[in-house]
């Protein structure tokens, strides 16, 4: 019984640092400036509509 939990406490930590880890990843995707959002990855940038 005690692999078992030792095996899920394994399989939820690894998950975190996957979850973590692409949100690192996408924190320096994109760049905003206005009135612009520029995707770095795919070089696109995206029109931002402000509420006057």
């Amino acid at each position: 019984m005690k692999d078992n939990w030792y095996r899920i406490a394994k399989l939820i930590i690894a998950v975190l640092a996957l979850i973590l880890f692409y949100l690192y990843i996408q924190n320096g995707r994109y760049v905003v400036s206005k009135p612009f959002v520029v995707d770095k990855w795919t070089g696109e940038a995206e029109l931002i509509e402000f509420p006057k």
